[in-house]
This record gives C-alpha cells, structure tokens and sequence, in this order.
C-alpha cells in the first residue's frame, strides 16, 4: 500500500473514534509556584536554595564504608594471586600435578579480580576527589 500525500495543505487532524475531527489545542502555560513548592517557606528564593543539580555530585559527609574498601582490597588481592597462579599451572611451572586445574585458577581469579578492582577503584577516585565518583557508589555494610 503505497503511502499517500496529505491533503488540505499537509496539515493533519486528530480524530475522535466516530470519525470527528478534535478541536485544536490552545497553547497552554505552565506556572511553577516556588511558595507552594518551598512548603512553610514564605520565600521563592527558599526553593531556589534547595534545587539539586543532578549533574553534580555531593561530597560525602561521614566515614568512607572501611568493610566495603576492605572487602575490595581482599578480593582484588585474592584475585591477582589466582590469576597468577592459574597461569603458572597451566604454563606447568608451578604444581604440574594440577595442570588441569589451571582454567579453574584462572576462572576463580576473574570472578574475585574484578569486583575487587571495581570497589577499589571507585574508593581511589572518590579519595581523590573525581566529581564523578564518590564514596556513595559503594554499598555500605
């Protein structure tokens, strides 16, 4: 079915179920009421003070979460030795008995390397100071 120019100069109409046309639609202006909006305040300027740009990130008030760095520190350590020591099994220069096991070391080695990398990594950044980063993105035990 080949598609058909629109007639009545391009301009197309909404239409109810029963074929009627739909009035226009007025143009419609949106007020904000900063009083309203501030609760008990008296004051706009109240509400302008509380605006939250979500682009930017806050700087984290309290402790850093230790048990969540902690855990990352473990993990990544954990990780690097069982990917170290997968790759000398498999390459029979450490434990030739286990050669076998060596994609196993190395599978295990993954699976612990990379949350351990991922927490400490954002610990650092956020330590640092990176607008991006903060010390929010790790859970808190």
């Amino acid at each position: 079915m080949p598609l058909e120019p629109l007639v009545g100069g391009g301009a197309a109409t909404t239409t109810t179920a029963s074929g009627e046309p739909l009035p226009p639609h007025e143009e419609v202006e949106y007020h904000f009421d900063h009083e309203a909006a501030a609760g008990d305040s008296t004051s706009a300027a109240a509400a302008d003070d509380e605006y939250e740009d979500p682009g930017t990130r806050e700087h984290f008030r309290g402790h850093p979460p230790i048990k969540s760095i902690l855990l990352g520190v473990f993990l990544l350590s954990l990780g690097t030795l069982l990917l170290v020591l997968g790759v000398l099994v498999l390459n029979g220069i450490m434990f030739t008995e286990l050669k076998d096991n060596g994609w196993a070391f190395i599978f295990v080695g993954l699976v612990t390397f990379v949350p351990g990398f991922w927490a400490v990594r954002i610990a650092i950044l956020a330590y640092l100071g990176d607008p991006e980063h903060s010390f929010h993105d790790l859970p808190d035990y």
